[in-house]
């Protein structure tokens, strides 16, 4: 992909799959915003998209690189969508440094662990970027990492404890990060050779409220959203600066602990439950037994508890009633799985994270259901 960083052209990267993707972008366009990026909101619907200035994505690739000891001498291996942050930034943090890019999509435009390890082995690469899903996908084949890889960028959803420690038996040295389409990419990311601790990158400030929720300064924030109907409505969601996130989390001087979204935080029987914890269980649990198929847990409403627990997967095997009975032994009794519903897919976003809304909504009309 070509971006060029330096002049006032302003882009919009849409999923190639999108439909109305030429409406959009000519509406996107004829708002006049110069030297922008326009992106789609992570897992948004196709309504709500980000203005990013050129110079606020480069501030953040130029904080990533110094956080990470990045320059001219490296070479990405590119293997995330170009049209969400994750993937712009990787091109952005090259441009800066002067490191070289290799995009693994041309060669491979479906990921594929086995062909992804041969890729940065054959070009001897240095850094990559990935979500957990393919750390996953790496993981269960154990694949090893190439000797000349020294950092792995993990970010578009929660890296778990138990994955991150097989990925680091095998050689990948990954590096959590937190951030989001409106911060320009990360806001704080692991160092390499530490712990997997969130360490606020130079270029940011942030705060955590009564509430629990992030609020982040900086140069790298969005210019506007853009909204669009029937007509297209611009907002500037920052307040004196400061960008209010949905994020749940901690911080302890320069250390940010992300606990996850504010609305995936439910009520049951009056309890306050993590649905990221829960979800973070069910990974390790998948990856334990080898569960090949796909599973979620979405909190349903409950006239009684208020919400209760239920899991989608697109297929019901006697190797996922034993999970599920491990992961009723692992979690306190009213975290426990009510109900399994069977259905033709998982929906996701391209960064692989559940579309929750949709799902749920798929859940509540399936005719095949299972009560625990």
């Amino acid at each position: 992909m070509k971006i060029q960083w330096n002049n006032e052209q302003t882009y919009v990267l849409i999923n190639p799959r999108m439909q109305g993707r030429i409406t959009y972008e000519q509406k996107l366009l004829e708002i006049g915003l110069k030297a922008h990026i326009w992106l789609a909101t992570s897992g948004s619907t196709t309504t709500k998209w980000v203005a990013l200035s050129k110079e606020a994505v480069l501030n953040s690739a130029k904080s990533v690189n110094q956080h990470i000891g990045s320059d001219h001498t490296d070479i990405w291996v590119h293997a995330l969508p170009d049209f969400h942050i994750g993937g712009l930034a990787v091109w952005a943090r090259g441009f800066v440094s002067g490191a070289s890019v290799v995009d693994f999509k041309l060669e491979c435009p479906k990921w594929n662990p086995r062909k992804f390890c041969e890729c940065v082995s054959s070009t001897e690469a240095t850094l990559s970027a990935l979500v957990p899903t393919q750390v996953y996908d790496l993981v269960n084949q154990n694949l090893e990492a190439p000797s000349t890889l020294k950092a792995i960028l993990v970010g578009g959803g929660r890296l778990e404890k138990h994955l991150y420690s097989k990925a680091i038996n095998l050689g990948w040295k990954c590096l959590p990060t937190y951030g989001l389409s409106e911060t320009g990419s990360q806001v704080a990311t692991a160092l390499p050779e530490g712990s997997p601790d969130l360490i606020l990158l130079p270029h940011v400030t942030a705060n955590v409220d009564e509430e629990g929720i992030i609020s982040i300064s900086g140069n790298s924030l969005l210019s506007y959203y853009a909204e669009i109907g029937d007509d297209v409505t611009l907002t500037d969601p920052k307040q004196d600066g400061w960008f209010r996130t949905d994020d749940v989390g901690e911080l302890k001087g320069n250390v940010l602990r992300v606990h996850g979204r504010k609305r995936d935080f439910v009520k049951i029987s009056g309890e306050g439950v993590s649905l990221t914890i829960l979800n973070g269980i069910l990974e390790m649990l998948k990856l334990e037994f080898d569960l090949p198929d796909d599973i979620a847990l979405i909190a349903m409403p409950d006239e009684r508890l208020g919400h209760a627990i239920h899991l989608a997967t697109t297929h019901e095997s006697l190797r996922l009633l034993t999970l599920i009975e491990e992961f009723q032994e692992r979690v306190l009794p009213f975290e426990r799985i009510r109900q399994i519903h069977v259905v033709d897919h998982i929906p996701r976003t391209a960064m692989d994270k559940v579309k929750r809304e949709e799902l749920l909504n798929m859940c509540m009309i399936s005719s095949n259901v299972k009560t625990m």
